[in-house]
């Protein structure tokens, strides 16, 4: 849980903090509740006192410290630059022992919190967050280290960014924003689901890009727990693609700068959950990404920018221009958050009149008639050549034959008539149409 950090002036960060007697389960949820909080807020350590408890416990890089002591310094100094996340926006220049031993008890996630008493040399950085964080405990900022008053400055404050998304269309996103080193404190994402006839448990796609940069990562039932932490954070943005949840307002409101929803259709046309399944089943020519301000409504909100996707001739599936739209976006999110931070884009409303709507699609949804595949009529032949690509890979045009299920992954049209190209037979992989009629009977 990221817990609330205090800021000066507040009289418990002037206060001695207290000695543990005893590890139990609440100290171990501090612990890990404050290795939360430094990673959302991007800091190399914390004290118990920065979040009002008066308690000798701090984190550093991945490691606890219950009751640390340092028991010896050197005498050779190093003079370097210090922040605090207790004092926002400052930095100076503070003296520190360039090494020294510390000595208390140990706790760490790969040991499973489980307590361990420990002495170690530290240099460097990490000798200087330690004595940083130590310092704390005795109620002494780094300002009262600092020898020349004149080093202390104003230093700009990293954005923070709580990043929403689920599903692929959310990963160019992601990815593009760590790649570029936007600030993301945390990742909200919808919990892990069963997939495949196995019913394997699975993490949605962006957890996996969050694990692979060991960012912090919360999967909540309902948006709506998260309202203190999200609050606790002060996040300056939250961004939100492919997420799968309504956000509530209270929550919409947090951040700074707002909440920004990155949606793949040009607003107002085709709210709602299922625009790339829409543009193709009503033969668009044109679509693109939407950048908007989120509101209490779905999708309602004041646009920011959008860039369009000319379609053409080109016969994507709902998979393939997924894809294409959600790198499109991530340029754009790109090109649009450092102007929008500046002041220099303003909102705009949407022409409210003009909004069509999308509805979540169903897996009854895509059931066609066995008799409306033989169709010859050329309007009635493009509706479902459509409708397959605009299906896959969710909910996938399906019929019965015999009974049984049978998907049609692919097809195309040619002398007015449906060609089969690619089929999966219930309980099977799916396969070319001429190798599903070596042993089975015509589908239409």
């Amino acid at each position: 849980m990221i817990l609330k950090i205090l800021t000066t002036p507040n009289k418990r960060l002037e206060q001695r903090a207290k000695t543990i007697k005893k590890i139990d389960e609440k100290t171990i949820r501090l612990a890990q509740d404050m290795l939360e909080t430094k990673e959302a807020h991007f800091g190399l350590g914390l004290a118990g006192p920065q979040v009002g408890v008066s308690k000798r416990i701090i984190v550093v890089e991945k490691m606890v410290l219950i009751n640390p002591k340092i028991t010896e310094s050197s005498k050779e100094k190093e003079y370097k630059e210090e922040s605090c996340l207790s004092l926002p926006g400052l930095s100076g220049i503070v003296p520190r022992a360039k090494e020294i031993t510390v000595s208390g008890i140990k706790l760490t996630a790969e040991t499973k919190f489980k307590p361990k008493k420990t002495t170690f040399s530290a240099s460097g950085l990490l000798a200087r967050v330690l004595q940083h964080e130590i310092d704390h405990l005795y109620g002494i900022l780094f300002t009262e280290r600092v020898e020349n008053i004149t080093s202390i400055k104003s230093v700009p404050l990293p954005y923070k960014i709580v990043f929403l998304g689920t599903s692929e269309f959310a990963v160019p996103i992601l990815e593009g924003l760590i790649k570029n080193k936007w600030g993301i404190s945390c990742v909200i994402t919808e919990p892990d689901k069963p997939a495949g006839r196995r019913q394997i448990l699975t993490p949605p796609p962006v957890k996996q890009v969050a694990l692979k940069h060991s960012l912090l990562i919360y999967q909540p039932e309902k948006i709506s727990k998260l309202k203190t932490q999200i609050s606790n954070l002060k996040p300056d943005l939250i961004i939100l693609a492919a997420y799968g949840q309504i956000i509530p307002k209270e929550i919409l409101d947090i951040p700074t700068y707002g909440s920004l929803c990155i949606h793949p259709s040009l607003l107002p046309k085709y709210r709602g959950p299922s625009p790339i399944q829409y543009t193709i089943l009503n033969g668009g020519k044109e679509t693109g990404v939407t950048i908007f301000k989120m509101d209490e409504k779905i999708d309602h909100g004041p646009t920011i920018k959008n860039k369009r996707l000319k379609i053409k001739d080109k016969r994507y599936n709902s998979l393939e221009l997924s894809q294409e739209l959600a790198n499109l976006a991530a340029d754009l999110l790109l090109e649009t958050l450092p102007l929008y931070l500046e002041g220099k884009i303003k909102p705009r409303p949407q022409n409210h009149k003009k909004a069509t709507y999308t509805k979540l699609l169903k897996k009854e949804d895509g059931q066609i008639e066995n008799s409306k595949l033989k169709t010859q009529n050329s309007k009635e032949l493009e509706e479902i050549e459509r409708k397959i690509r605009a299906y896959y890979p969710w909910p996938k045009v399906w019929t019965l034959v015999n009974g049984k299920r049978i998907i049609i992954h692919k097809a195309h049209i040619e002398n007015k008539k449906l060609i089969l190209d690619v089929v999966q037979p219930e309980g099977k992989k799916p396969m070319r149409y001429e190798e599903y009629l070596k042993g089975n009977p015509k589908i239409f």
